[in-house]
């Protein structure tokens, strides 16, 4: 049990940092640099979140052992865990669409900061643009997830309390 408080709190922390970055800090320095590090911590809070869940399921024998591997691990929480909480589609899809963003950037040959957005070039030349607006939508996609998986949490100990 402590290692599913562990990660709860850590996708909690990562997505307080995430959510100051954006609110907070950005507007203070306004630098398009933050963009990239607001968009790692929120994947890392949903992370985070999705691997606390599993790891909550397993230990109540709800799923088979878990593979190595995120793919196989999001297919699990996605097919098996989200429907049991209630996660939806758009909850789960995001940790997918934000580990894509992410990949991409690192894979990226050309980061550019144009006005307050940054544009992040592949090799192939393909171009995805980040503006705070988008952050702010995806913090807002992912406030239910984080709390749904607190609600987890504190229904666990309300249950622990009465046994």
């Amino acid at each position: 049990m402590e290692k599913f408080i562990e990660l709860v709190n850590e996708a909690k922390k990562a997505f307080n940092v995430a959510d100051h970055t954006t609110y907070v800090t950005y507007h203070l320095v306004k630098d398009p640099k933050l963009i990239s590090m607001i968009l790692e911590n929120l994947y890392l809070s949903l992370y985070n979140a999705m691997e606390a869940i599993l790891y909550y399921d397993r230990l109540y024998k709800r799923i088979s052992p878990l593979p190595e591997g995120f793919g196989l691990r999001y297919t699990i929480f996605k097919n098996k865990c989200a429907p049991r909480y209630n996660i939806t589609k758009q909850e789960v899809n995001l940790i997918l669409e934000l580990k894509e963003l992410i990949e991409e950037h690192k894979k990226s040959s050309i980061e550019l900061v144009k006005k307050d957005k940054l544009v992040i070039l592949s090799h192939n030349y393909k171009k995805q643009t980040m503006h705070i607006d988008k952050i702010k939508k995806y913090l807002i996609q992912a406030k239910p997830f984080i709390l749904k998986l607190n609600y987890i949490l504190n229904k666990n100990f309300q249950e622990n309390d009465i046994r």
